[in-house]
């Protein structure tokens, strides 16, 4: 059985436009500055206290705005052909509970509304239950829920998570690089989901 198994943060999730909308409102940004994730947080982290207010934003993005953040481009049609198609489907990923900032705010019930309202549960929606979403409190409990699952393929935007020596044997990498860094060895990799659809279903 195919089973496929996918990243949540920056596989699933952009979150580009809402990390520029919310540091621009915090005057941590200019207006016109680069509007990527990656920009942003390097130019917060440059900033005095930077790590600090990094942190501080990164809390509000995966907590009280992330109802703002997007699918990534392709995601959500690849998902709803893998339920079609009678594929597996189960989302995992390194999520701890609260926020490094100290805010209070469960992350995972956060990133749970937003895919309730994204109609990953419903019964037209995407055709994935509650039960197929597993947030984990660290990267070797992700790599272990992956193996416990029983993924065929697994879909991350990290190399690093691929690359890991405790990564399950004889599951499938398939490397989410729409940033073209380098790939991640022993993987598959492809610049956006639409590769990654054409793996699995053709053109």
């Amino acid at each position: 059985m195919t089973h496929i198994g996918i990243d949540f943060d920056n596989t699933i999730v952009s979150y580009d436009e809402v990390f520029y909308r919310c540091a621009l409102e915090r005057g941590l940004i200019a207006r016109g500055a680069d509007a990527s994730k990656s920009g942003v947080r390097s130019l917060v982290r440059a900033l005095p206290r930077g790590n600090e207010q990094w942190t501080a934003l990164q809390a509000v993005v995966y907590g009280e705005r992330m109802a703002e953040a997007s699918f990534m481009p392709g995601a959500e049609r690849f998902i709803r052909k893998c339920s079609a198609s009678g594929f597996r489907v189960s989302v995992i990923s390194h999520k701890t509970e609260f926020d490094a900032a100290g805010s209070g705010t469960n992350l995972r019930a956060s990133a749970l509304a937003w895919m309730r309202a994204g109609g990953f549960f419903s019964g037209k929606g995407l055709g994935l239950s509650e039960g197929d979403v597993c947030f984990e409190p660290t990267r070797a409990a992700k790599l272990q829920r992956i193996a416990e699952r029983g993924c065929s393929h697994f879909i991350d935007d990290l190399a690093e998570v691929l690359e890991e020596e405790l990564f399950p044997a004889g599951v499938v990498r398939l490397h989410y690089n729409p940033a073209g860094c380098a790939p991640a060895a022993g993987s598959l990799c492809f610049d956006g989901w639409d590769g990654i659809y054409g793996y699995f279903f053709g053109a």
